[in-house]
């Protein structure tokens, strides 16, 4: 099965996913929260969301790298 994403997408989409995200979301719960601004907590509840999303569809995409490179160092 050939790869969707390249290393370079892999590696931002990663970074996205570990350190972006959860980032945003927590600033954008506290800001809104300390401010007053309406729909803090739904912001970043969907960010979250999206996140863990992400994160599944990269640690599907890792093992099936790891598996397709493991049979090709067999053959």
């Amino acid at each position: 099965m050939k790869s969707i994403l390249n290393n370079t997408m892999y590696d931002i989409l990663k970074w996205l996913a570990i350190l972006v995200l959860p980032a945003l979301a927590t600033l954008i719960e506290v800001v809104f929260t300390i401010w007053n601004i309406p729909y803090g907590h739904q912001i970043s509840a969907t960010i979250v969301a999206f996140d863990a999303f992400l994160g599944a569809v990269l640690g599907v995409s890792n093992i099936q790298y790891k598996n397709n490179n493991k049979d090709n160092d067999v053959q």
